[in-house]
């Protein structure tokens, strides 16, 4: 998803949040409880794609191997 896509699906879930009054539940502002599932929507990706890597899977995304992704562990033989 790009840079735009995820701003576009922030400011909507944002307008759901504050239409629906639900950030008056934890007293967080609507934009920061926006940002925040978008951060964890991110994340997952991340870790997704990391997990495809680790068992040797292809990732539809890739375009450089992740510097932070862990090696797979070699099999013994």
């Amino acid at each position: 998803m790009s840079h735009e896509d995820f701003s576009a699906f922030e400011r909507e879930v944002e307008s759901v949040i504050n239409r629906h009054s639900l950030e008056n539940h934890s007293d967080t502002p609507d934009f920061l409880l926006a940002a925040y599932l978008r951060s964890c929507l991110e994340l997952f990706g991340t870790f997704i794609r990391q997990r495809e890597r680790w068992y040797g899977r292809k990732v539809k995304s890739d375009t450089a191997p992740d510097p932070q992704s862990p090696e797979p562990p070699q099999e013994a033989g």
